[in-house]
Order: structure tokens, then sequence, then C-alpha cells
């Protein structure tokens, strides 16, 4: 864990970079967008390794970054924070077909995908597992489709993981995936929140990612069959460089009450401790090491 934050994942190694929110004009993104470190990341000299040097609004798929996940032996939580998942489901269905097999490979690691826009997440989700109620395979059916699709075959033959994807590709989804809503703001929460229920009624896990948090925020209360919550977990941060003064602590502790009150697992990534102590609460079946 670094000094300023304390990092939930133990392992980025994003298999897709760039968010189309950093191709607009500064002035012009989302409040919480101009906040965010991704930007000066993925355009510095991080950049140049983790996103090739290009614009950090373009899409880049990194399918080998990808077989690393599959191949490494130490469980690992990864975070793919330095990326839109919702333009790879636009874009290239069949990417996201890799990315959800690999999960269902290895149970032994977590994966936390954030989005800001879990509306295209819902519809990928709904196309992939009518798929497979179909009878059909998870990758598509084009040239695009089949060519992941070896791909798949030739990574988990190096891995030594038999016969995926055929014999991985349910049940979906796999239960160490956690499919994180970004937000910044009550207004982004209230707006985001019918498509996290949604996911959540298609077995998937959510949480909430408030990071940057720019406003107090009152976690909607949503209950499933038999008094489960909606929220598997949810992760609160500060902007980049920013100590919270005054009235805003106000903010951080009052998710943390909601998050006790609703028995939801509450990770504290910055600032480091709240009255002194951590909260490094992790989703339930998530490797915590």
């Amino acid at each position: 864990m670094s000094k300023k934050s304390a990092d939930w994942w133990t392992a980025c190694n994003c298999p897709y970079t760039g968010c189309p929110r950093l191709a607009l004009k500064p002035e012009d993104r989302p409040e919480g967008c101009k906040k965010c470190w991704a930007p000066g990341f993925l355009s510095g000299r991080g950049g140049q390794t983790i996103h090739g040097g290009e614009d950090p609004g373009k899409l880049i798929l990194w399918p080998n970054r990808l077989r690393k996940c599959l191949t490494t032996r130490k469980p690992q939580r990864y975070g793919w924070i330095l990326g839109e998942p919702a333009e790879v489901c636009r874009a290239h269905p069949e990417y996201m077909a890799a990315c959800v097999g690999v999960a269902l490979a290895r149970p032994d690691h977590g994966f936390g995908v954030p989005t800001s826009d879990p509306g295209a997440i819902v519809e990928w989700c709904k196309y992939a597992m009518k798929r497979l109620t179909d009878g059909r395979r998870l990758f598509p059916d084009d040239d695009d489709g089949w060519m992941f699709r070896q791909w798949a075959y030739a990574s988990g033959r190096r891995a030594g993981v038999d016969g995926w994807p055929e014999n991985h590709g349910g049940p979906l989804p796999p239960k160490n995936w956690i499919w994180l809503i970004s937000a910044s703001t009550q207004q982004e929460v209230n707006e985001r929140a019918p498509h996290a229920a949604a996911l959540e009624s298609m077995g998937w896990r959510v949480g909430l990612h408030l990071e940057p948090l720019l406003s107090p925020i009152v976690v909607p209360y949503m209950m499933t069959e038999p008094f489960e919550p909606v929220w598997s977990w949810i992760v609160v941060g500060a902007a980049k460089g920013h100590v919270p003064q005054g009235g805003e602590i106000g903010w951080y502790h009052a998710i943390r009450n909601q998050c006790s009150d609703q028995r939801i697992p509450f990770w504290l990534k910055s600032p480091l401790t709240l009255d002194g102590v951590e909260h490094r609460a992790l989703p339930e079946g998530w490797p915590n090491s």
C-alpha cells in the first residue's frame, strides 16, 4: 500500500486502457473526471508503458496482459482501473467475453471492474447470458469472435487450464467479478443505481466506487431476496492530492455508517484512516493477500 492511499488491488494489469471522457477537453469533462488521476498517468511517463504513449481517450486492447491474468499463479486482486469497460462492450464484445472467461477460469483471483457507464454493461450482460441460455458460445459468431476463441484456446493450453474456454463458459456470472459503479456525486449515484439493480437481478455482483468523492452521498437502500444488499462492496477515496478537511470528513463517516447499517463491506482508500481506524473490508470470496 502507498503512503497516500490504500489501493484495494494487488495488481492492475488492465487488459484495456483509455476512456472516452478523456478525449474531451478538460473543461468539458464531468466534474469527477476533472479531478481524476488517470489523464495525467496515461499521458505521462507511466502512460508510455501502460498506454503506449497514445491519447488517453483512445481505447486500446492488450491481450497479453489478459493472458497474464490467466497464467499468474499467485491469487491476485485485479483492479482494471485504466480503461472504460463499457467501450469494450460496445466495440469489442468478443474481447469482453474473453475477460469474463478469464475470471471463470481463475476463481482464485478477484476482479474489480470500475465503470462510469453501467447502462452499456447491462446490455452486454443481457447479450452474453442469453447466448449461454440458448446453448451458444460466449464468443460472438463472427470473425473477431472466432479469433479470440482461438486465442483463448491457445492461452488456456499454455496456462494448463484444460479445455478453456469451452469448459469454463459458464455458469455466468463469475462470483469473483464485481462491476464497480463509479460516481462522485449524489446525482451520479442516483442515475446509475437502477443499472446496478439490473445487474444484480441477473446475478452479477455490483459495488460502488466513490472516487473522487465530491459531495455527501446517501447510499441507495436496495435489498434483494432474502434481504441481502444489492451492493457487494463500497470503495471511497478523495480526489488526487486532496486532503479532506472540516465538514468533508463527515461525508466519509456517513458512508462508513451506512455501510455498517446495510451490512456492506467498506474499503477506505483515502484518507487512510477515520478516527485513526483503517477500513479494509473485502468482498466475500476475494483473496485477502
